[in-house]
Protein backbone atom coordinates (compact mmCIF):
# COMPACT_ATOMS: atom_id res chain seq x y z
CA UNK A 1 0.00 0.00 0.00
CA UNK A 2 1.57 3.35 -1.03
CA UNK A 3 2.23 5.88 1.71
CA UNK A 4 -0.40 8.59 2.00
CA UNK A 5 0.51 12.17 1.12
CA UNK A 6 -0.64 15.03 3.31
CA UNK A 7 -1.64 18.24 1.59
CA UNK A 8 -1.69 21.76 3.01
CA UNK A 9 -2.58 25.14 1.58
CA UNK A 10 0.47 26.86 0.09
CA UNK A 11 -0.51 29.85 2.24
CA UNK A 12 0.64 27.93 5.28
CA UNK A 13 4.28 28.15 4.20
CA UNK A 14 4.15 31.77 3.00
CA UNK A 15 2.06 33.55 5.64
CA UNK A 16 4.04 35.31 8.37
CA UNK A 17 1.04 34.90 10.69
CA UNK A 18 1.66 31.15 10.95
CA UNK A 19 5.43 31.10 10.52
CA UNK A 20 6.38 29.49 13.87
CA UNK A 21 3.55 26.96 13.84
CA UNK A 22 4.23 26.01 10.23
CA UNK A 23 7.94 25.58 10.94
CA UNK A 24 7.15 23.24 13.84
CA UNK A 25 4.81 21.22 11.65
CA UNK A 26 7.05 20.81 8.63
CA UNK A 27 10.07 20.05 10.80
CA UNK A 28 8.14 17.18 12.40
CA UNK A 29 6.94 15.87 9.03
CA UNK A 30 10.46 15.89 7.61
CA UNK A 31 11.92 14.21 10.69
CA UNK A 32 9.43 11.34 10.48
CA UNK A 33 9.59 11.13 6.67
CA UNK A 34 5.90 11.92 6.24
CA UNK A 35 5.20 13.01 2.67
CA UNK A 36 3.51 16.36 2.15
CA UNK A 37 2.64 18.68 -0.72
CA UNK A 38 0.74 21.92 -1.25
CA UNK A 39 -2.57 23.08 -2.70
CA UNK A 40 -2.25 26.22 -4.80
CA UNK A 41 -4.49 29.27 -5.23
CA UNK A 42 -6.36 28.93 -1.93
CA UNK A 43 -7.65 31.90 0.04
CA UNK A 44 -7.17 30.42 3.48
CA UNK A 45 -5.32 27.56 5.21
CA UNK A 46 -8.34 25.44 6.24
CA UNK A 47 -7.91 22.78 3.56
CA UNK A 48 -10.11 20.19 5.28
CA UNK A 49 -13.17 22.35 4.73
CA UNK A 50 -13.01 23.18 1.03
CA UNK A 51 -11.24 20.09 -0.34
CA UNK A 52 -13.25 17.01 -1.47
CA UNK A 53 -14.41 14.49 1.13
CA UNK A 54 -13.04 10.99 0.52
CA UNK A 55 -15.70 8.27 0.71
CA UNK A 56 -15.55 4.54 0.02
CA UNK A 57 -16.57 5.19 -3.59
CA UNK A 58 -14.56 8.29 -4.43
CA UNK A 59 -14.47 11.99 -3.62
CA UNK A 60 -17.36 14.40 -3.03
CA UNK A 61 -16.86 18.13 -3.40
CA UNK A 62 -19.51 19.99 -1.42
CA UNK A 63 -20.40 23.64 -1.75
CA UNK A 64 -18.11 25.74 0.47
CA UNK A 65 -20.24 28.71 1.51
CA UNK A 66 -20.36 28.50 5.32
CA UNK A 67 -22.32 31.22 7.07
CA UNK A 68 -19.39 32.19 9.29
CA UNK A 69 -17.49 33.48 6.24
CA UNK A 70 -19.71 36.54 6.29
CA UNK A 71 -17.13 37.86 8.74
CA UNK A 72 -14.28 36.87 6.41
CA UNK A 73 -15.55 37.80 2.91
CA UNK A 74 -12.07 37.67 1.36
CA UNK A 75 -11.99 33.90 1.98
CA UNK A 76 -14.99 33.25 -0.23
CA UNK A 77 -14.18 31.67 -3.55
CA UNK A 78 -15.47 29.29 -6.20
CA UNK A 79 -12.59 26.93 -5.51
CA UNK A 80 -14.41 23.65 -6.00
CA UNK A 81 -14.15 23.53 -9.80
CA UNK A 82 -10.42 24.33 -9.72
CA UNK A 83 -9.63 21.16 -7.77
CA UNK A 84 -9.75 18.81 -10.73
CA UNK A 85 -7.08 20.84 -12.53
CA UNK A 86 -4.65 20.38 -9.64
CA UNK A 87 -5.56 16.73 -9.07
CA UNK A 88 -6.28 15.20 -12.46
CA UNK A 89 -7.70 11.71 -12.34
CA UNK A 90 -9.64 12.16 -9.11
CA UNK A 91 -13.13 10.69 -9.22
CA UNK A 92 -15.02 13.74 -7.93
CA UNK A 93 -18.78 14.11 -7.54
CA UNK A 94 -19.92 17.72 -7.12
CA UNK A 95 -22.79 18.47 -4.75
CA UNK A 96 -24.91 21.56 -4.13
CA UNK A 97 -25.14 20.72 -0.41
CA UNK A 98 -23.41 23.38 1.67
CA UNK A 99 -21.09 21.39 3.95
CA UNK A 100 -17.54 21.89 5.25
CA UNK A 101 -15.26 18.84 5.17
CA UNK A 102 -14.44 19.50 8.83
CA UNK A 103 -18.03 18.69 9.66
CA UNK A 104 -17.68 15.11 8.43
CA UNK A 105 -16.06 12.59 10.79
CA UNK A 106 -15.82 9.07 9.41
CA UNK A 107 -15.47 5.81 11.29
CA UNK A 108 -12.42 3.67 10.36
CA UNK A 109 -14.44 1.72 7.78
CA UNK A 110 -16.10 4.91 6.50
CA UNK A 111 -19.45 3.19 6.88
CA UNK A 112 -20.49 5.76 9.52
CA UNK A 113 -20.19 9.53 9.36
CA UNK A 114 -20.84 11.98 12.18
CA UNK A 115 -22.10 15.41 11.12
CA UNK A 116 -23.25 18.23 13.40
CA UNK A 117 -26.72 19.70 13.08
CA UNK A 118 -25.13 22.87 11.73
CA UNK A 119 -25.83 21.30 8.34
CA UNK A 120 -29.47 22.35 8.71
CA UNK A 121 -28.55 25.97 9.34
CA UNK A 122 -26.19 25.95 6.34
CA UNK A 123 -28.85 24.52 4.02
CA UNK A 124 -31.94 26.60 4.72
CA UNK A 125 -33.25 25.99 1.22
CA UNK A 126 -34.34 22.67 2.74
CA UNK A 127 -37.34 23.35 4.97
CA UNK A 128 -37.74 21.56 8.29
CA UNK A 129 -40.09 19.13 6.56
CA UNK A 130 -37.41 18.43 3.92
CA UNK A 131 -34.55 17.73 6.34
CA UNK A 132 -35.02 13.98 5.99
CA UNK A 133 -34.57 14.38 2.24
CA UNK A 134 -31.35 16.31 2.88
CA UNK A 135 -30.03 13.52 5.11
CA UNK A 136 -31.02 10.89 2.57
CA UNK A 137 -29.12 12.75 -0.13
CA UNK A 138 -26.11 13.15 2.15
CA UNK A 139 -26.21 9.45 3.05
CA UNK A 140 -26.04 8.54 -0.63
CA UNK A 141 -23.18 10.95 -1.33
CA UNK A 142 -21.09 9.84 1.64
CA UNK A 143 -22.04 6.20 1.15
CA UNK A 144 -22.34 5.95 4.92
CA UNK A 145 -24.80 6.00 7.79
CA UNK A 146 -25.09 9.69 8.75
CA UNK A 147 -25.27 10.36 12.49
CA UNK A 148 -26.29 13.85 13.61
CA UNK A 149 -24.94 15.42 16.82
CA UNK A 150 -25.68 18.86 18.25
CA UNK A 151 -23.29 21.71 17.48
CA UNK A 152 -22.20 23.94 20.32
CA UNK A 153 -24.16 27.18 20.10
CA UNK A 154 -21.00 29.20 20.84
CA UNK A 155 -18.89 27.39 18.25
CA UNK A 156 -18.39 29.57 15.17
CA UNK A 157 -18.04 26.67 12.72
CA UNK A 158 -20.00 23.88 14.38
CA UNK A 159 -17.60 21.31 12.93
CA UNK A 160 -17.86 17.73 14.15
CA UNK A 161 -14.06 17.27 14.00
CA UNK A 162 -13.73 19.75 16.85
CA UNK A 163 -16.06 17.71 19.05
CA UNK A 164 -15.58 13.98 18.36
CA UNK A 165 -13.26 11.59 16.50
CA UNK A 166 -13.71 7.88 15.91
CA UNK A 167 -11.15 5.52 17.47
CA UNK A 168 -13.06 2.37 16.44
CA UNK A 169 -16.33 1.58 14.70
CA UNK A 170 -18.36 2.03 17.88
CA UNK A 171 -16.25 4.36 19.98
CA UNK A 172 -15.21 8.00 19.72
CA UNK A 173 -13.18 10.41 21.79
CA UNK A 174 -14.91 13.63 22.81
CA UNK A 175 -13.82 16.84 24.49
CA UNK A 176 -13.80 16.55 28.26
CA UNK A 177 -14.78 20.09 29.28
CA UNK A 178 -17.32 19.16 31.94
CA UNK A 179 -20.09 21.01 30.11
CA UNK A 180 -23.63 19.67 30.00
CA UNK A 181 -23.35 20.00 26.22
CA UNK A 182 -21.13 16.93 26.13
CA UNK A 183 -23.94 14.88 27.67
CA UNK A 184 -26.15 15.90 24.73
CA UNK A 185 -23.53 14.51 22.34
CA UNK A 186 -23.26 11.28 24.33
CA UNK A 187 -27.04 10.90 24.27
CA UNK A 188 -27.17 11.42 20.50
CA UNK A 189 -24.41 8.87 19.89
CA UNK A 190 -25.74 6.34 22.38
CA UNK A 191 -28.81 5.97 20.16
CA UNK A 192 -26.45 4.54 17.56
CA UNK A 193 -24.56 2.39 20.09
CA UNK A 194 -21.47 4.59 19.97
CA UNK A 195 -19.59 5.17 23.22
CA UNK A 196 -17.69 8.35 24.07
CA UNK A 197 -14.31 8.42 25.83
CA UNK A 198 -13.17 11.74 27.29
CA UNK A 199 -10.19 13.54 25.77
CA UNK A 200 -8.37 16.52 27.32
CA UNK A 201 -9.43 20.03 26.33
CA UNK A 202 -7.78 23.41 26.68
CA UNK A 203 -9.03 26.94 26.18
CA UNK A 204 -5.84 27.45 24.16
CA UNK A 205 -6.91 24.94 21.49
CA UNK A 206 -8.65 21.68 20.67
CA UNK A 207 -6.45 18.59 21.10
CA UNK A 208 -9.09 16.39 19.53
CA UNK A 209 -8.41 18.08 16.18
CA UNK A 210 -5.33 15.88 15.76
CA UNK A 211 -4.04 14.53 12.46
CA UNK A 212 -4.30 10.74 12.22
CA UNK A 213 -1.94 9.13 9.69
CA UNK A 214 -1.27 5.46 8.93
CA UNK A 215 1.66 5.25 11.36
CA UNK A 216 1.57 8.37 13.51
CA UNK A 217 -0.78 10.57 15.47
CA UNK A 218 0.16 14.23 15.09
CA UNK A 219 -1.16 15.89 18.21
CA UNK A 220 -1.60 19.68 18.40
CA UNK A 221 -0.23 21.29 21.54
CA UNK A 222 -0.35 24.92 22.53
CA UNK A 223 2.13 25.58 25.32
CA UNK A 224 -0.73 25.06 27.79
CA UNK A 225 -0.68 23.21 31.11
CA UNK A 226 -3.05 20.60 29.64
CA UNK A 227 -0.49 19.61 26.96
CA UNK A 228 1.10 16.86 29.07
CA UNK A 229 -2.24 15.30 29.91
CA UNK A 230 -3.20 15.34 26.22
CA UNK A 231 0.01 13.56 25.21
CA UNK A 232 -0.32 10.92 27.94
CA UNK A 233 -3.98 10.30 27.08
CA UNK A 234 -3.16 9.94 23.39
CA UNK A 235 -0.41 7.44 24.20
CA UNK A 236 -2.89 5.30 26.15
CA UNK A 237 -5.57 5.38 23.46
CA UNK A 238 -3.44 5.08 20.32
CA UNK A 239 -1.09 2.30 21.41
CA UNK A 240 -0.78 0.88 17.89
CA UNK A 241 0.77 4.05 16.49
CA UNK A 242 4.54 4.14 16.04
CA UNK A 243 4.63 7.43 17.91
CA UNK A 244 2.52 10.28 19.22
CA UNK A 245 4.07 13.45 17.79
CA UNK A 246 3.19 16.64 19.70
CA UNK A 247 3.41 19.76 17.50
CA UNK A 248 3.06 23.26 18.90
CA UNK A 249 0.70 25.16 16.61
CA UNK A 250 -0.31 27.93 19.00
CA UNK A 251 -0.46 30.56 16.24
CA UNK A 252 -2.80 28.47 14.12
CA UNK A 253 -4.98 27.56 17.10
CA UNK A 254 -5.57 31.26 17.80
CA UNK A 255 -7.39 31.40 14.47
CA UNK A 256 -9.79 28.67 15.59
CA UNK A 257 -8.42 25.44 14.13
CA UNK A 258 -5.77 22.77 14.51
CA UNK A 259 -4.03 19.99 12.58
CA UNK A 260 -7.01 18.17 11.07
CA UNK A 261 -8.46 21.50 9.94
CA UNK A 262 -5.39 22.49 7.91
CA UNK A 263 -4.72 19.13 6.26
CA UNK A 264 -6.10 16.89 3.54
CA UNK A 265 -5.07 13.38 2.50
CA UNK A 266 -4.77 11.88 -0.96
Amino acid sequence: MPAETLYFSSRLKTSLRYRKSAANLFRALEKHEIKCDFIKNTRDIWARDYMPVCTRKGYVSFKYRPGYLRWFPWMRSNFEKKISAQFPGLNITYSDINLDGGNVVFSPSKRKAIVSDRIYEENKTYTEEEQNALLKKLTELLNAQVIIIPAHEKDLTGHADGMVRFISENKVVGNDTGEDFEEDIKTALKKHRIDVTGFPYSDAGVYINYLDTDDYLLLPVFGAEEDIDAVLTAEKIFKKKKEIIPINIKQIAKQGGALNCISWEL
